[in-house]
């Protein structure tokens, strides 16, 4: 349904979880969520984490999207991180400030 959801709104995008970090923040997620809920299927997917892992998506909107492959190609130009996250922002919203 989300990704149903994501795909009908242009302005997001859906993607498999496939960055290890990605991966690693969804398992910590879940398993907090399982530790204060108890939950059953909770329980079932982190015990079949693997199994489950592509029925998860990512939903990230275009413009954060955007602003991390600028951010990474100023950082990948030797640019401090704010500096380049200034820059990325100037880039992605046509400012000039």
């Amino acid at each position: 349904a989300a990704d149903e959801a994501a795909a009908a709104d242009e302005s997001v995008r859906s993607y498999l979880p496939q960055e290890k970090y990605d991966i690693a923040e969804l398992h910590v997620i879940l398993t907090d969520y399982v530790k204060e809920t108890d939950s059953e299927l909770g329980h079932e997917i982190l015990d079949h984490f693997e199994e489950y892992l592509p029925s998860f998506k990512k939903i990230v909107p275009n413009d954060y999207q955007k602003m991390l492959i600028a951010i990474s190609k100023y950082e990948e130009q030797g640019i401090p991180h704010d500096s380049a996250v200034l820059e990325a922002f100037r880039e992605v919203s046509g400012s000039i400030a």
